[in-house]
């Protein structure tokens, strides 16, 4: 079919599993085909044998591969929320840490509502307990963090984190009240929303960007906006001038926080997800690199301004690596 004629993918559904090529010309290694469906149930469970094959998979790759060609593979975070334990995740990281170039360690959206634990699809809001979806640090409620699963990686690697990169999000969780919050509340508070059909009709109302952070933040309103930022844990949120909506988001404050931390721990870099949802200013893009702004909207910018803008800033200070996914 023409690309405009492609039928929907219903919500919560995955497509199937590849199925093996039929080419007996091919390696046996390399012949194997294991889908991400497959490697995201094999991080919560016992799957030693797509653990190997994923690793013959790099080494394969990494031989049949120009050498000018560089590997990079995407890490989950280290989850905590299993009745007190993490869950172990089943890539032998220390087998593939001198073959591939880069990782890039996921650390949002490590404390979601209420989800599926097979598909990670998120099934409620309503009468969830918000959480922190990227603390620097473990704060109660919110188990997951980044500095767990840094941790965790460098004790199963070779115990140098110069190939990883923090990738960080530019957009924030949002949740709904039916009664009014305050700082006191917010965490301890179930809430009535958003819906998970608003989150799959309009998704910029259910995961605002931090463009829309910002424009809230310099609003005629702002002074009755309540902002917080907790050093202690590396976190930031903010409550709506009705007092029935939570923002949890990274702000330019966490952002500066974790780049120190990443240079204090000898973290290869950070990244982000994504760039077109910053700000007018880059306001979190400059705070990857150390530049703290008056945050505001400025000018517009479109996407392709902001990828060039990457590229004026190619040597940056303390040789952090900044990745634009």
């Amino acid at each position: 079919k023409k690309k405009d004629d492609a039928e929907p993918i219903p919500p919560n559904t995955r497509p199937p599993s590849p199925s093996p090529p039929n080419n007996q010309n091919l390696e046996e290694s390399t012949s194997r085909q294991i889908s991400a469906e497959t490697l995201v149930s094999c991080i919560n469970s016992d799957c030693s044998g797509d653990t190997n094959n994923f690793t013959q998979f790099i080494k394969d790759l990494r031989s049949k591969l120009d050498k000018s060609k560089s590997i990079s593979i995407n890490l989950p975070y280290l989850n905590n929320d299993n009745n007190g334990k993490p869950n172990t995740i089943n890539i032998d990281i220390k087998s593939i840490i001198d073959i591939v170039d880069y990782v890039t360690l996921q650390t949002y959206d490590m404390n979601p509502p209420s989800y599926t634990s097979d598909t990670f699809t998120i099934t409620s809001f309503k009468g969830t307990k918000p959480k922190y979806q990227s603390p620097l640090k473990k704060v109660d409620g919110s188990p997951n963090n980044i500095e767990d699963t840094v941790n965790y990686y460098k004790t199963n690697s070779n115990g140098s984190l110069e190939k990883f990169v923090l990738m960080v999000p530019f957009y924030a969780q949002m949740y709904n009240f039916d009664n009014p919050i305050d700082e006191t509340s917010a965490f301890s508070t179930p809430a009535s929303g958003p819906s998970i059909i608003d989150c799959q009709t309009k998704p910029d109302l259910c995961v605002p960007t931090y463009k829309q952070i910002a424009s809230i933040l310099s609003g005629k309103d702002k002074s009755k906006i309540l902002s917080k930022y907790d050093q202690a844990t590396g976190t930031a949120y903010i409550i709506s001038e009705d007092k029935k909506t939570l923002y949890i988001y990274d702000s330019q404050e966490t952002i500066l926080q974790k780049r120190q931390w990443a240079i204090e721990n000898n973290i290869g870099g950070l990244g982000m997800y994504s760039i077109e949802h910053d700000d007018h200013n880059n306001t979190l893009f400059k705070a990857m690199l150390g530049i703290k702004e008056k945050e505001g909207l400025g000018k517009e910018v479109s996407t392709i301004e902001k990828f060039n803008y990457i590229e004026t800033v190619k040597d940056i200070p303390n040789k952090q690596l900044i990745q634009a996914i």
